[in-house]
């Protein structure tokens, strides 16, 4: 009997020890370079599509015998994922401009409508007290889909496509020595590209120069004059000029001129004695002048800026000056890649000790990346400027929590990003249903057969470009997806959505009342608007011809001997929160006065048919 019942005690041992150690290693707290880390509760699992991922737990971090508690966000982004990431700036009016990292995801999709953002972190440290120059331009090199915004600064991350752990490339760029002159063809693809040898000088025999004006240490604009000695061509309105010092500038755009200039902002010339460069260039032919990247970096598509590689080999790299040390507890933003080529960005939350969200050391970095599987990470801009953006229902919604209380203006985000079909979408709003009008300009390699809209679980398939929803509810804001058929028969989502709303519905005016005494009439209106398209309160009407708007409501009129009162009601309301979006609603009532010399009050209403919408946008 007790060997039976200590082998039972050894069952339930077993049992128990089992269950612990299952659950344990969920929580197993992953090593490197001193510091510790590990995840606490997976708080939220999401499927961006195209095979990339977000997450975003609750953790610990490990680092001289203490725990800290964590918040953390981490997108994995696989090599053979159709997504790309791309390092992306404002660089509108030819400068540098702050954005919010959201806001650079909206311009990016307007700036290229066949591309969708997943969604974006931060990326390099940047100008941010506007010292420079030229202000607020990002510490290191920016370069965004093989455009060389700028390519001066120390340190660099670059993002390609590879099957392997060189997805990422870090390190210093080298660029070349000279820049290069781009000349596109038609279909808007490189037919050319020459050699630049000089920067604001006269070109010698057989060279070409580019001129550009600079900015002094004031942030004053520096003009610059074209010389006659050479053929000179101007682009006069550029797409581009960014001047970011007088040893590096970036210019795109179609020459408009071919005589000799006072360079303004936005403008930049190609002076040439070269016979080949002349005679590839002419007014309404576009050009592109930029450094471009050598070495490592070389075809490197989107680069941006980084301070130090803190994981190498799976392993912590200590920073050589800090002694392990590097980096105090902050909110951090990093870059990694995993063996097999999957680039990992994460955002590390701080700032915050009581609510959870300490920040981290370089190592307690490093114990998150190879949690990861990440074999080299980088460090990127961090503190305030650290935070993470995901597309949900066709919004952009910050995941994680800057220290800031919201988004900083920051000088470039990496956005990840996917090429889709180019299709207009054009929508015909009313009160209760919403018709979508499709345009395929482009399939951009897709197997498109069939085209559908979705609206909540109603799946509309596209006929003559058209598909329309009934049945809805006014005033409603709808998120709408569009979803393909392809060749075998699968559906699958486009990644094209938006947001539309229902008209609201019109305001019905039900009756004039106009009250009577003895030296007074006042006019007011009954009248329902269900949605508060307008304030009917401060309606305007029309007495006689005479205009009048209500306060309150309510109009007092002296009174005055005439045998009857013509009234026109004007309302002007909005149908969809949109004040391009507009309607007038009139109304005519013809009262014919009672012929009284009493003092009681008059309560004649008359009841009128309430006029549809005239149809009138403004």
């Amino acid at each position: 009997m007790r060997k039976i019942t200590n082998f039972l005690l050894l069952l339930v041992s077993l049992f128990f020890l089992g269950s612990v150690a299952v659950e344990s290693s969920s929580f197993e707290l992953v090593q490197s370079g001193g510091a510790g880390y590990r995840v606490v509760e997976r708080l939220e699992e999401n499927d961006l599509k195209f095979g990339v991922k977000h997450y975003f737990d609750k953790a610990e971090t490990m680092r001289d015998g203490k725990f800290y508690d964590q918040e953390v966000n981490v997108l994995e982004i696989p090599y053979n994922s159709k997504a790309n990431i791309v390092s992306y700036g404002n660089h509108k009016n030819h400068k540098w401009t702050l954005t919010t990292v959201t806001d650079l995801a909206i311009q990016f999709e307007q700036e290229f409508p066949d591309q969708k953002v997943l969604a974006a972190v931060n990326g390099d440290f940047f100008d941010i007290s506007g010292n420079g120059n030229l202000p607020y331009q990002t510490n290191n090199p920016l370069v965004t889909n093989g455009e060389y915004f700028k390519t001066t600064g120390n340190n660099a991350v670059g993002f390609r496509k590879a099957p392997n752990k060189t997805a990422l490339v870090g390190g210093r760029p080298t660029k070349s020595e000279k820049m290069i002159l781009a000349v596109y063809a038609e279909d808007g693809s490189i037919a050319q590209e020459f050699q630049i040898d000089k920067l604001n000088q006269q070109p010698d025999a057989g060279e070409t120069s580019i001129y550009f004006g600079t900015y002094n240490a004031n942030k004053q604009y520096v003009p610059i004059n074209v010389g006659e000695a050479s053929k000179v061509f101007v682009v006069g309105n550029a797409e581009y000029a960014l001047p970011n010092n007088a040893n590096d500038f970036y210019g795109r755009g179609e020459i408009t001129s071919l005589e000799p200039v006072e360079l303004q902002v936005g403008q930049f010339a190609i002076a040439t004695n070269n016979a080949e460069v002349r005679a590839a260039l002419d007014v309404g032919v576009k050009i592109r002048a930029q450094y471009e990247f050598t070495g490592d970096f070389a075809g490197v598509a989107n680069i941006t800026g980084q301070n130090a590689m803190f994981v190498l080999d799976g392993e912590y790299n200590p920073h050589p000056n800090n002694n392990n040390n590097t980096y105090a507890r902050h909110p951090r933003t990093v870059a990694g890649v995993k063996r097999d080529g999957t680039i990992v960005l994460s955002v590390i939350d701080g700032r915050a000790e009581a609510a959870g969200r300490w920040g981290m050391f370089g190592n307690e970095m490093a114990a998150l990346m190879k949690s990861w599987g990440v074999v080299e990470a980088y460090n990127l801009d961090g503190g305030g400027s650290s935070y993470m953006i995901v597309k949900e229902q066709g919004k952009f919604v910050v995941k994680s929590s800057p220290s800031d209380g919201g988004q900083r203006r920051n000088g470039n985000a990496l956005l990840v990003t996917v090429e889709v079909p180019l299709i207009e979408v054009e929508t015909e709003a009313k009160e209760n249903s919403i018709t979508f009008n499709l345009d395929l300009k482009k399939t951009n390699g897709y197997d498109i057969k069939e085209l559908y809209v979705k609206i909540g679980d109603e799946l509309k398939q596209v006929v003559n470009g058209k598909a329309t929803f009934t049945g809805l509810e006014s005033n409603t804001e709808l998120y709408y997806e569009l979803y393909y058929k392809d060749s075998k028969g699968k559906v699958d989502t486009l990644l094209i959505d938006g947001n539309v709303k229902t008209l609201k519905q019109q305001p019905i005016i039900n009756s004039v009342l106009i009250d009577e005494d003895a030296t007074t009439y006042t006019f007011s209106i009954d009248y329902v608007d269900v949605d508060k398209g307008t304030d009917l309160n401060k309606a305007i009407i029309f007495v006689n011809d005479t205009k009048f708007t209500l306060q309150d409501g309510k109009i007092i009129l002296p009174k005055s001997t005439f045998d009857e009162i013509i009234v026109q009601i004007d309302v002007l309301y909005n149908f969809n929160d949109n004040v391009t979006n507009k309607g007038h609603l009139k109304s005519n009532v013809r009262y014919r006065l009672l012929k009284s010399n009493t003092t009681e009050n008059l309560y004649e209403i008359y009841r009128t048919k309430s006029e549809r919408i005239l149809g009138i946008y403004s």
